[in-house]
């Protein structure tokens, strides 16, 4: 099992779970994080990859080449891109990304989040949603939409995080339809993430 600890102020994800401190988990280590002080106003989002071994097989086991990309937009978003089947990190059919904004650009709260996304999609893709677990700062929910040039039909698991200071979005996405272990497995990814203070 490999725990994932991401703090988008550094711009990288920290590993922990590594049993040996080979040079190869040593330069992977320092090839994913990016050093600096953590700003005081930083939520440090966790989560863990058992669930899901194969994320961290083509993350974690293809070291350096691993398919990874990242658009920092900071202060107002930070995107990764985690290419678990594809060529390159435009052409894939499975990815994990996920997007951190500051929570004060965001809607008030993960009702209003889900609600202004589907208003968003609606107005470009026609999709079946289903909202799977919603609380008060959490809400994880499905889409399944067919075919919107340029856009391929997908078939996307979303968790969004609502921390005191930052909002926190998954979307695992298979192109086509995911089976039913794929979707079990990224559920239970996507729902072993949480924030700590």
């Amino acid at each position: 099992m490999v725990n994932f600890s991401w703090r988008p102020a550094q711009l990288g994800c920290v590993i922990r779970g590594f049993q040996r401190t080979s040079k190869f988990s040593r330069g992977l280590l320092l090839s994913l994080l990016l050093f600096g002080p953590l700003p005081a106003y930083a939520d440090d989002l966790t989560w863990s990859s058992y669930s899901y071994p194969k994320f961290s097989e083509a993350i974690i086991a293809t070291g350096p080449d691993a398919l990874v990309y990242t658009d920092d937009k900071a202060p107002l978003y930070v995107f990764t891109r985690f290419v678990i089947e594809g060529s390159s990190t435009e052409q894939w059919t499975e990815s994990l990304e996920l997007l951190n904004t500051q929570r004060k650009n965001e809607p008030k709260n993960v009702k209003a989040w889900y609600d202004r996304f589907k208003a968003e999609g609606a107005e470009h893709c026609q999709s079946d949603w289903q909202v799977l677990s919603e609380s008060r700062k959490t809400l994880m929910f499905e889409r399944r939409s067919g075919d919107c040039p340029p856009f391929a039909a997908q078939h996307a698991l979303y968790r969004v995080l609502y921390g005191k200071n930052e909002v926190f979005v998954f979307t695992a996405t298979r192109i086509g339809e995911m089976d039913a272990a794929t979707r079990e497995g990224w559920l239970g990814l996507l729902r072993s993430a949480e924030i700590k203070r």
